[in-house]
């Protein structure tokens, strides 16, 4: 799927996958931010768009 076949502008809204994150300083957190692929690369790679904050 990339970013010209879809009908309406990506957003944090209508995003259709969730990207896990880890923070790690003197603690870890993890958290979940909305994320679109915007284009499949070679060997596996993906060009995603992401949406919000880390400290959600």
């Amino acid at each position: 799927m990339s970013i010209e076949q879809t009908q309406q502008d990506p957003t944090a809204a209508n995003a259709q996958h969730r990207l896990i994150c880890q923070h790690v300083c003197r603690w870890t957190k993890t958290y979940t931010m909305a994320c679109h692929v915007l284009k499949t690369m070679p060997n596996g790679r993906v060009k995603v768009l992401v949406f919000g904050d880390r400290y959600l």
